[in-house]
């Protein structure tokens, strides 16, 4: 990710970052970005909403605001484009783009034809690698579920006593790999018993 973030500004620079609900999408973006020296300051920023994804045009709306382009309900989208690829900012954070409207993902996959110069950093539910066929420069990084030991690192770390296997087993069971959740119930630990967790 960060060597992907870090790549020269030839073109777009396409980042996926992708996984279920709660896998803590936003939380990695944001850990990786401070990694690199920078702060999430130093990005545009996009956050879609589920009602989002029954407007038409609403995520392209979004981002036109987001480049100080004013649209409205008679806005040629095609005309505009060329317009707003060279209005994007060099580093763009879109988040939740799975609430996208399907208008808007069309116009999205045309701007990226043409490619800006631009580091976009796209957070989705939806699978990896929707958009490698372009002539851009595309990373994918999904975000998978926590392995046993992962959860039992979160333990140790929330109760500040060794986790054992009967707590990881149950927590990576409730949880089902869920970081979100798995700290969660870590924290539970610290004020109920197992069996109290368990039920």
């Amino acid at each position: 990710f960060t060597q992907a973030l870090a790549a020269p500004g030839d073109g777009t620079n396409l980042i996926e970052v992708t996984g279920p609900a709660g896998i803590g999408k936003s939380v990695f973006v944001a850990h990786a970005i401070h990694a690199q020296g920078s702060d999430r300051e130093g990005f545009s920023s996009v956050a879609l909403r589920p009602h989002d994804a029954f407007a038409p045009y609403s995520a392209m709306h979004q981002i036109a605001r987001c480049c100080g382009l004013s649209t409205g309900l008679k806005t040629r989208w095609q005309e505009l484009l060329p317009t707003l690829a060279r209005a994007l900012p060099s580093r763009l954070i879109i988040e939740d783009w799975h609430w996208s409207d399907s208008a808007s993902r069309l116009l999205f996959t045309a701007l990226l034809r043409s490619p800006p110069q631009s580091a976009i950093i796209l957070i989705h539910r939806g699978h990896p690698h929707q958009y490698d066929s372009l002539p851009i420069r595309t990373t994918s990084v999904p975000l998978n579920a926590l392995s046993a030991a992962d959860v039992a690192t979160v333990i140790t770390d929330e109760t500040g006593q060794p986790a054992t296997p009967e707590s990881v087993e149950i927590v990576n069971r409730l949880a089902a790999g869920n970081p979100f959740w798995t700290r969660e119930l870590a924290r539970e630990l610290t004020v109920e018993s197992l069996a109290e967790l368990d039920n």
